[in-house]
């Protein structure tokens, strides 16, 4: 899903940035893109009526 893969991808590109290997666990930034994602995201699987996975959300 597009989701998964935009939240890899900043993974990804936070892990890099840092130098960190891929077994760490980094904190992405929900950035609006990956917001928007995540709201349709949420609303697919609503209509679809699964449960939605869990999120941890932090705030700044």
């Amino acid at each position: 899903m597009a989701f998964d893969a935009a939240c890899a991808a900043e993974a990804a590109r936070i892990r890099e940035a840092e130098g960190l290997g891929p077994e760490v666990s980094v904190e992405i930034e929900m950035t609006p893109d990956i917001l928007a994602l995540s709201e349709s995201y949420e609303a697919a699987l609503a209509a679809a009526g699964k449960p939605s996975p869990s999120i941890s959300w932090t705030e700044d």
